[in-house]
């Protein structure tokens, strides 16, 4: 955070920085790093903590690696409203006389998904494989209903949504940060409050309902919080992809957990998250959404996680 404060077109050192947040500074510094850089770096923070707690509970319940929510569709879901909604209306549509924006569609979208996967993965209780091959397929479907809005909008429509699909922290202030950190405190205390149960959880069904877990009510709420932070992340800054999937793999591993850490996965979240922001508008020579460069690392470590899950089922 401190680097991301100090770099830009006006560079300051990282003692600079810790001065003004300290309280101190001269007023260049103080409107540099408060007034310009703070307010992004913040909802690069609060996105990257949920985006990594979203994907370690989505992966836990789950019992399966592959299962974050951009793999499963959610965010693809959440994308999805949103871009019908800057199509249709530009800034809002109205549904039976209520006008209904991009931050709350992407709420909607993210929720009436995952609903629908739950559902049609639900027989006889949810297999996690089932669910995983159903999240991909509604993944691509959703996919191609982006496509077809982008193809049918006017041309400034198409243009202003095709930028926000990309995943971006470009102009993002305390408008932005404040709705989407009250949402993920709020998941935050919920995650907190379930946290036995999330772990009874790890141990299988028949373990949980043996400690007293009710199991089908603990993972809906558990869901519903992974749910509602992928959304608020979506409608804060687009959707930037691979972070809950990359982060709580990489925690687990850093920490030698046997399941992803929730708390670990969301620091995780938002180091990477906050490191490629740097990267991508003050590094490269050029300047690119923060999407493009997790999705640049997420790619090769699916993979990555595909073969070696390969060769643990075939030796």
């Amino acid at each position: 955070m401190i680097v991301a404060l100090a770099r830009g077109d006006y560079p300051l050192s990282p003692g600079q920085v810790i001065e003004v947040l300290t309280g101190g500074g001269d007023e260049m510094a103080r409107t540099i790093v408060v007034k310009w850089r703070l307010a992004r770096v913040l909802v690069a923070l609060v996105i990257g903590l949920a985006l990594g707690a979203a994907g370690a509970l989505t992966q836990s319940i789950a019992r399966n690696g592959l299962a974050s929510p951009d793999i499963l569709g959610i965010s693809m879901g959440s994308s999805a409203a949103a871009v019908a909604v800057i199509v249709l209306g530009g800034s809002t549509v109205t549904v039976m006389g209520i006008n209904v924006g991009v931050p709350a569609a992407a709420l909607l979208g993210g929720l009436s998904t995952a609903a629908v996967i739950y559902l049609l993965a639900l027989k006889n209780g949810v297999d996690t494989f089932r669910l995983v091959l159903i999240g991909i397929g509604v993944n691509a479907c959703l996919g191609a209903v982006i496509t077809w809005l982008l193809i049918i909008a006017e041309l400034n429509r198409a243009e202003q949504a095709a930028v926000w699909m990309t995943g971006s922290l470009n102009g993002r202030g305390f408008e932005h940060l404040y709705p989407l950190a009250g949402v993920v405190s709020i998941c935050f205390v919920v995650v907190a409050w379930a946290a036995f149960d999330l772990k009874a959880l790890h141990l299988g069904r028949d373990i949980s309902v043996a400690l007293g877990v009710r199991v089908d009510l603990s993972q809906t709420i558990l869901l519903l919080a992974a749910i509602a932070m992928t959304s608020a992340t979506v409608a804060a800054a687009g959707p930037i992809g691979f972070v809950a999937f990359v982060a709580p793999q990489l925690a687990r591993l850093m920490t030698k957990s046997p399941t992803p850490p929730v708390i670990a996965g969301a620091v995780t979240g938002a180091f990477i998250l906050i490191t490629a922001d740097v990267v991508t508008s003050t590094v490269l020579p050029w300047t690119l959404p923060v999407g493009v460069a997790t999705s640049a690392i997420g790619g090769p470590f699916l993979l990555g996680l595909i073969v070696a899950a390969n060769k643990k089922i075939t030796v």
